[in-house]
């Protein structure tokens, strides 16, 4: 596996992303975020991670507009296969609004999230409407499977252990 550049994910030769340390998730994280939807693309999680951020920012951020997302927002529509390995310490103590997609995902649009256990997990977001620890907010025919999450989700309504909306 190598770089492509110090901008990018480290590439497999299979052509699949794979993300190795907390820096590298919070690349891929800043590239969803920014527009980059891996739509037809897998990203796969090659070991455990301890999160260290205080409160994690969403990877695929959006609001929420009747069963779909707002124009503006940035979805994650490729493959994570977590590998059936462990992120541990997500943490989520802040939201954009009640509407805002809260979660390791926070929109998953089309995308599939599979074969990750979420351990430790606390999101306390008291006015939140979309919360989910694996996703907040899964449209467009969205999966999530084989995906375990230990911890608690607290929200005002709209949250799931696994999946908000």
């Amino acid at each position: 596996m190598t770089a492509l550049a110090a901008d990018t994910l480290p590439v497999g030769p299979d052509g699949t992303y794979i993300i190795q340390n907390e820096e590298e998730l919070k690349l891929f994280r800043d590239m969803v975020n920014s527009g980059e939807t891996f739509e037809g693309k897998t990203v796969v999680l090659s070991g455990n991670l301890t999160l260290t951020e205080a409160s994690w920012t969403p990877i695929g951020t959006g609001v929420r507009s009747g069963a779909g997302y707002t124009v503006d927002s940035k979805p994650f529509k490729g493959t994570f296969d977590g590998g059936n390995k462990t992120i541990s310490g997500l943490t989520i103590t802040t939201t954009a609004g009640a509407d805002y997609a809260v979660g390791f995902f926070g929109v998953v649009a089309g995308g599939t999230v599979k074969n990750l256990t979420l351990d430790g997990v606390s999101i306390a977001v008291g006015t939140s409407e979309m919360a989910g620890a694996v996703a907040g907010m899964l449209c467009e025919g969205g999966v999530v499977s084989g995906c375990t999450v230990r911890g608690t989700v607290a929200a005002n309504r709209g949250n799931g252990g696994i999946v908000g909306r």
